[in-house]
């Protein structure tokens, strides 16, 4: 027995090549980040403290995890564990 497959017609590639090329004319500096986007959040939150070396280290790995989560869990974590992520 022989299964033939049939090819759906390819209507939709003129749009789908148009919208690549259109975004990929798009840049990320066109336009500033909304005010409470998490591009706005990351430029204008203070990630510096002071650590307290009585206190056991913490460190968040992963750039999506460790922006989003690090000061939430420092702040959680404040006066039990110093929290630590990776800078560049």
């Amino acid at each position: 027995m022989t299964l033939k497959l049939k090819r759906a017609p390819m209507t939709h590639l003129p749009n789908i090549i148009f919208a690549l090329l259109i975004g990929s004319f798009a840049s990320a500096d066109a336009a500033p980040p909304e005010a409470a986007s998490v591009a706005a959040k990351q430029t204008t939150q203070d990630w510096t403290f002071e650590p307290d070396p009585t206190l056991p280290n913490v460190l968040i790995f992963g750039d999506a995890i460790s922006i989003g989560y690090t000061l939430q869990v420092r702040e959680h974590l404040q006066g039990k564990a110093n929290v630590f992520r990776p800078m560049r």
